[in-house]
């Protein structure tokens, strides 16, 4: 029982710490698997967090940390987040808070905005957002408007090169990237989530980058994008009834596409997202798309339990 698992995990613990790459890789990996079962029954209330030597984990991956190189590093971020996700409110103490926010983010700042590999660290640092609570405070706006930044790049990014290939010299890559997009607009949505709505959102213009977000064809995208606008409909109404006309339109659009099995997600953020624009905002600025709307939400209810997760 218990002493079997307090020896395998000093035993993962131990090679985590290993100078060997590939040692260290599979170790991580077995100590993810090991914390997300165990986080299982922790969760059901079956065994108490104490059992995971929470201290001792989180002791030796911010060691980890230190030494590993970039192949590791995502396998590193992995663990952590899975023991975020597993312990939770158990991580509620400054000390564990200043152990691992600090150096995350120091690491964030230290990495290109083109660098895939910011995508595992996003992650992890949205996992610790959910698990921290009120101990993440302190670092929420600074996260946020860094997010925000991150996607407003890509937005630019790509208007430079369709404005490029305008001129006669198309690029191969003239799209966002998707990846990176993706990671940073959960991780936003994670913070308005945990904060309720007291995350500063500054000077970034988000209201449009949101418009754009959901214009795109991707289906995560658009998914994630309308995911955030319901989340921010309650405490930040000012910041998207100047773009309620174009994100109704968006939407829209959206639900042109709800016989797409692969936007079928996205469809169902829309229309969740969509309701809560309706209730949150200027209704003057709702009706005129109100028709629209129901044009297409009633075949879907006529469809019966074919499509339950879009019905509710």
């Amino acid at each position: 029982g218990q002493l079997q698992l307090a020896n395998v995990l000093e035993g993962l613990l131990k090679h985590v710490l290993d100078s060997n790459k590939r040692v260290q890789e599979v170790a991580c990996g077995a100590l993810a698997t090991l914390v997300q079962d165990v986080g299982g029954a922790v969760q059901s209330e079956r065994i108490t967090p104490n059992i995971l030597q929470v201290d001792h984990i989180l002791s030796n991956l911010m060691k980890a940390h230190e030494r590993y190189q970039r192949r590791n590093l995502p396998v590193l971020y992995d663990a952590l987040g899975t023991l975020a996700d597993a312990v939770g409110q158990s991580l509620y103490r400054k000390d564990y808070v200043d152990m691992m926010v600090p150096p995350l983010l120091h690491r964030w700042e230290a990495m290109s905005d083109t660098d895939k590999d910011v995508c595992p660290l996003i992650y992890c640092i949205k996992s610790l957002a959910y698990a921290l609570g009120p101990f993440f405070d302190v670092y929420q706006d600074n996260v946020f408007r860094k997010c925000g930044q991150q996607i407003e790049k890509q937005l630019r990014l790509k208007h430079a090169r369709q404005m490029q290939a305008s001129q006669g010299n198309p690029t191969d890559d003239a799209e966002l990237d998707v990846e990176i997009v993706l990671c940073h607009l959960e991780l936003m949505c994670a913070l308005v989530e945990t904060s309720q709505g007291k995350v500063q959102i500054g000077d970034c213009p988000l209201g449009e980058m949101l418009v754009m977000l959901c214009q795109e064809w991707n289906p995560d995208m658009r998914q994630s994008a309308f995911e955030l606008i319901g989340e921010m409909c309650k405490s930040y109404r000012t910041v998207l009834e100047p773009q309620t006309p174009h994100l109704m339109t968006a939407g829209i659009e959206t639900l042109k596409l709800l016989n797409s099995p692969e936007q079928e997600r996205a469809c169902n953020n829309t229309i969740w997202a969509m309701g809560e624009l309706a209730v949150q905002v200027n209704p003057e600025l709702v009706y005129p798309h109100v028709m629209q709307i129901i044009d297409h939400l009633i075949p879907l209810l006529a469809e019966g339990e074919k499509r339950r997760s879009l019905q509710e």
